[in-house]
């Protein structure tokens, strides 16, 4: 399933709900902060958490960055992102080529790189 999300914590609420009205689309979740689990895991704050998944809906977000594109390392991310939208919009969440596609985003995300 490809989805788009954002997340902000409760301080920002407020950006959450003005993107979603701004797309008509997606549904918002409050996620309650909580401790760490383990050892070496941080603390977490209450955030919203704005979600995408219907096919009719996720090409919204897809035409948004096509005229207003991103600017940073998200660019690439989003370029893979889109294919997959493309896919799943035409063939179904069980799309051939979702797996590998979604491998190749996990590793164009900056945060699943190893610190240089």
């Amino acid at each position: 399933m490809v989805v788009f999300a954002l997340k902000l914590t409760q301080a920002d609420s407020a950006v959450v709900w003005r993107v979603q009205d701004f797309f008509a689309a997606g549904r918002i979740y409050t996620t309650k902060a909580r401790v760490p689990s383990k050892q070496g895991e941080g603390w977490t704050k209450t955030a919203t958490y704005f979600r995408v998944i219907r096919k009719a809906e996720l090409p919204r977000i897809v035409d948004h960055f096509e005229v207003y594109p991103l600017q940073s390392k998200k660019q690439e991310a989003f370029a893979i992102w889109k294919e997959m939208v493309a896919l799943q919009c035409a063939q179904g969440s069980r799309a051939d080529g979702l797996g590998r596609l979604s491998i190749q985003l996990s590793s164009a995300q900056v945060r699943n790189k190893p610190w240089a």
